[in-house]
């Protein structure tokens, strides 16, 4: 029978940080798409990144410290990307949740749903592909990532 992961300091932080990341992405997002209006689904956004941000801390990146070494930098590069797929996916969903609500599916073979929503997941991966959003994201991916290792190093 496996022994039960104890809660430790590195995964609290990773939690805590990515939330904050993840709900930074949030206004990055609205900031340069304001034609997509994300503003209106505004506090859905909110606690969904939020919490995608906080579970991805806590599931992987807080756990995964103890194991790799290094200085975090690759271990925050990789909660900042697992952060933005999850994120995409969400958004993709959302919007085809949207189409599907305002009827415009009706009618429709059930897999022009899959092809819409891997349409906008697409449409959204494009969106952060723009450098800054990369360049911001690879930046608050390194720093929770170098706040993860420092704080296990201290506290282990």
């Amino acid at each position: 029978m496996p022994q039960p992961v104890m809660p430790t300091a590195a995964r609290m932080v990773a939690a805590l940080a990515l939330c904050a990341v993840s709900l930074l992405m949030v206004l990055v997002l609205n900031r340069f798409y304001p034609e997509e209006e994300f503003w209106r689904d505004w506090p859905e956004m909110f606690y969904l990144f939020g919490a995608v941000g906080f579970l991805v801390g806590w599931k992987s990146t807080g756990r995964r410290i103890a194991e790799e070494g290094g200085t975090g930098i690759g271990l925050g590069l990789r909660a900042a990307v697992t952060v933005a797929a999850w994120i995409l996916f969400i958004l993709s969903a959302n919007h085809l949740w949207q189409q599907i609500g305002k009827a415009r599916l009706r009618g429709e073979d059930p897999k022009q749903a899959v092809y819409l929503m891997a349409e906008k997941f697409m449409e959204y991966g494009t969106f952060m592909l723009n450098l800054k959003l990369v360049l911001i994201a690879a930046f608050m991916g390194i720093t929770v990532g170098v706040l993860v290792r420092n704080t296990h190093h201290r506290w282990r």
